[in-house]
């Protein structure tokens, strides 16, 4: 069961809390992004001036490339340099299934990047804030790119907010050096990893520019324009998920004031982080939750040295029996519904199995891996034991009536009352 920076540096909970800083998990990433729309309303004073440094670090690009001519010229080298990011290792932030080095933006990509920027510029939209939104129109730009972007960006702050925490918790640290400053950063005991802290208030599950739900109509002052993006795109931003980043970018790039409209309902968005406290999305809380449960159900099993591939498969499937017996009689369905039962997110059900199979895996020297790479795409699990024998476990959340699973240990959807629907599966191979 993964463990809280606050376990691990003996920090009572309600204490860890007060500083304001994200009780990330050690050695697996919560799905949590450092939103830069957020950096100004943090209350962090270590802060203060992260959205000027950040606003001013892409002001100098639109710069640079407003003045480069040619993809070869100093300008718009510089510009790739500067858009060119390494990882900002243990934040506990993304999506990474491997590690916890994170997302870094390399030459080629910055390059892509910048050829974009450069194409929006000439087009006469010479906004900084374009690169916060260019996950939106580049391809291989994910939300975990952008908030590691901003971490590399603001790092001296982040640092700064790190030595403050540290030296209020009084735990365990190192210091480090940041051009001509030095920082105080945790470091593990016993594993010597080093974290860099970040404040809750400037995280969010999906950024901004990242989620479409969050623009609203476009161009309700412009009738014309209006008209112009129902044609192109559909009545509003959201229909926009029907388009490819190219065919996007091309609407966009012919039509510059749709780009100064979208800029402008960024801007005015409301600034809200993550609410950690009620989790709607069960991305924190299932680990406290799960443990609990565990704890309080142990199963006990019994696995030799010698046990044959059908012991292996016989235990998982003992796990998860032990799972379902724990939704449906230990109210751990709590995890999977909202309040007012409609289901969460897959992503739900899947962090509420690894939390509790994990638990019970621990104990018998089996493995589990969320999200592993089974060579044709990622996998929700992989329980495995050495290198022959490897289990594939899939959650899915089924809400068609219709739908007929072909599986001896799930029931048809004609067995099933409409009035458990939508429904949870585990599907194993």
């Amino acid at each position: 069961m993964p463990s809280r920076l606050s376990e691990v540096f003996a920090v009572p909970q309600q204490r860890w809390e007060k500083t304001g800083a994200f009780d990330a998990f050690i050695g697996m990433d919560a799905r949590l992004h450092i939103d830069p729309f957020l950096l100004g309303s943090s209350s962090a004073i270590e802060l203060a001036d992260a959205k000027p440094t950040f606003d001013t670090h892409f002001l100098n690009i639109v710069r640079l490339l407003s003045h480069s001519r040619s993809y070869s010229d100093p300008f718009f080298a510089e510009a790739v340099k500067r858009l060119t990011f390494k990882e900002i290792p243990n934040t506990g932030l993304g999506y990474s299934k491997k590690g916890r080095k994170g997302s870094g933006i390399g030459a080629g990509l910055a390059t892509e990047i910048a050829k974009l920027g450069k194409l929006i510029i000439d087009a006469g939209v010479a906004d900084p804030e374009i690169f916060s939104l260019m996950g939106l129109l580049q391809d291989d730009i994910g939300s975990d790119r952008i908030s590691d972007m901003t971490a590399a960006i603001i790092l001296e702050n982040l640092l700064a907010f790190t030595d403050r925490v540290v030296s209020d918790l009084g735990i365990s640290c190192v210091e480090i050096r940041r051009k001509d400053k030095c920082f105080k950063i945790p470091v593990d005991p016993s594993s010597n990893d080093r974290f860099v802290l970040v404040p809750i208030d400037i995280l969010r599950d999906l950024p901004v520019a990242f989620s479409w739900q969050d623009i609203d109509i476009v161009c309700a002052h412009n009738r014309e324009l209006r008209d112009r993006v129902n044609s192109l795109i559909g009545e509003s931003w959201k229909d926009v998920n029907r388009l490819s980043k190219p065919q996007l970018r091309d609407i966009l790039l012919s039509n510059p004031d749709l780009i100064r409209d979208l800029l402008n309902q960024y801007k005015r968005k409301e600034a809200r982080s993550y609410d950690l406290r009620s989790d709607p999305k069960m991305l924190y809380s299932w680990q406290p939750v799960t443990r609990q449960v565990a704890a309080q159900n142990p199963l006990l099993l019994s696995l030799g040295t010698e046990s044959s591939n059908s012991d292996l498969i016989e235990l998982v499937r003992v796990i998860l029996t032990k799972f379902k017996s724990l939704i449906e009689s230990n109210r751990l369905y709590r995890l999977l519904y909202n309040d007012n039962g409609t289901p969460r997110r897959e992503k739900a059900a899947q962090l509420a199995l690894f939390g509790i199979a994990d638990a019970y895996c621990e104990a018998n020297n089996l493995d589990i891996s969320p999200e592993a790479d089974s060579g044709n795409g990622p996998v929700d699990f992989k329980f495995s034991r050495g290198y022959n024998c490897k289990i594939l476990a899939e959650v899915k959340l089924s809400s068609n009536s219709k739908l007929v699973l072909i599986s001896n240990k799930a029931p048809q959807a004609s067995e099933r009352p409409a009035s458990q629907l939508p429904c949870w599966y585990i599907c194993t191979d």
